[in-house]
């Protein structure tokens, strides 16, 4: 990633447009350990009231890491998901700003003012801004991650729309074949049985043992092997990843003759069209229909 400075994110010949307040809501318990709450926005002076010096000083405080000053201008009434334009068409705000350059304070403090996670943030609509757990997951910044994951605004199992496709943040940090230690801060409680098993065969499909291992910790309502979209088997074969597939065969409620969801192309089909004698062997010994 290329050096980011405060000139990077401010475009003060952009006409700054009114933004509406945050809505006022209890303030919201996040992050790791017990830090100060802080108060919701204020619909004071400045909200709506944006003037080019207000934005730089807003941006600066930021990207200079001066959280004092943010409070102060939070304190004064600034609304925290105005934008500034890096390009006509790329915008950027507050939050991810500081999550790119791994100013996890800042990000801390800002994920503790109630509705300061808004629509791109849930990857609702992706047009130009991205989703703040998508930034942090890209950014490599395992403390946002967690804050993140822990803010009950996100949703965790929420699939976004994606140059790689329809993936929740775990399945595509998975995808992205990023570090198990950052899947470790993704797969928390809050996963739920479709996202597991979905980040299951994309897991076996990369030949990722470890994630593999992690994910058939769960029961069987926790996760499922033998999902038509995951096909785990179907993907490790594909991929020729044996080691996969052996594990995969340790599991009582594997079907043998699982296939992908738009497929009719079983494990042993590939293996066969792949010319994998392991493979086919092995299948055949855990009990494949030739047929």
């Amino acid at each position: 990633m290329s050096s980011l400075t405060s000139n990077s994110f401010i475009d003060t010949s952009t006409p700054i447009s009114s933004h509406s307040p945050i809505s006022i809501q209890p303030p919201v318990e996040i992050g790791l350990s017990s830090s100060t709450v802080r108060s919701p926005v204020s619909q004071q002076v400045l909200i709506g009231q944006y003037t080019p010096s207000i934005k730089e000083e807003w941006f600066d405080a930021i990207v200079n890491n001066d959280i004092t000053q943010v409070r102060h201008m939070i304190d004064r009434g600034v609304d925290p998901t105005m934008v500034s334009y890096v390009t006509p068409r790329k915008k950027e705000r507050a939050l991810n700003i500081a999550i790119e350059l791994g100013l996890n304070e800042i990000v801390k403090e800002l994920l503790s003012i109630p509705g300061i996670i808004i629509r791109e943030d849930l990857g609702i609509l992706i047009v130009d801004e991205d989703p703040a757990l998508l930034n942090a997951i890209d950014s490599d910044n395992n403390e946002a991650i967690e804050l993140l994951m822990n803010h009950p605004d996100i949703d965790v199992n929420h699939r976004i729309t994606w140059y790689t496709g329809s993936l929740t943040p775990l399945q595509y940090s998975i995808s992205e074949e990023n570090d198990d230690t950052q899947f470790d801060v993704l797969y928390t409680d809050r996963i739920d049985k479709r996202n597991r098993s979905r980040a299951l065969g994309l897991a076996a499909e990369k030949g990722n043992e470890y994630i593999v291992r992690r994910l058939l910790e769960s029961n069987d309502d926790e996760i499922d092997i033998n999902d038509e979209h995951s096909a785990p088997l179907v993907r490790a074969v594909r991929h020729n990843h044996p080691h996969i597939v052996d594990i995969l065969l340790t599991r009582s409620d594997l079907d043998i003759n699982q296939y992908k969801y738009g497929s009719t192309e079983t494990a042993l089909n590939i293996a066969i069209q792949d010319g994998n004698e392991y493979l086919v062997q092995k299948l055949l010994d855990n009990g494949a229909d030739v047929n």
